[in-house]
């Protein structure tokens, strides 16, 4: 069976963002999970699960503006690879931190709030991509 002539996949470039988008909030989603169970097995108190929380939104709603300008400035996809890159830093740190069992309440909450500030961007220039692929 062929696909529809109208079909929003037959575009490669939209392909690509929609699998980018998909895998991105996959791997967020995920290690939000990690870093929760990781955080109540170190500390055994839901207040820092809270706490964690409010670390990844933080970051959102405080740059939320700055994200937005930068995203209407400059190249959104260098903006992409960049947050992704500070992302996969942040996700480094835990895994090596967790190995290495230095792993510290302090140090995920400073994690995951990089990790929030890259997403700030990410989902900005993700959000500002989509217009330009689908002209």
């Amino acid at each position: 069976m062929s696909e529809p002539p109208f079909s929003v996949l037959r575009h490669r470039s939209l392909r690509h963002l929609w699998l980018a988008r998909v895998s991105s909030a996959v791997a967020f989603q995920m290690q939000a999970v990690a870093v929760g169970w990781q955080i109540y097995d170190l500390t055994a108190n839901p207040f820092d699960l809270g706490l964690v929380g409010l670390a990844q939104f933080v970051p959102a709603f405080l740059l939320v503006l700055v994200a937005g300008q930068i995203a209407d400035r400059y190249d959104r996809r260098t903006i992409l690879r960049m947050a992704q890159m500070v992302e996969a830093a942040g996700a480094g740190i835990l895994i090596f931190a967790t190995l290495a069992s230095a792993v510290t309440r302090e140090l995920i909450f400073a994690a995951v709030f990089v990790v929030g500030a890259a997403r700030a961007f990410e989902s900005t220039a993700l959000q500002t991509l989509l217009p330009a692929i689908v002209q």
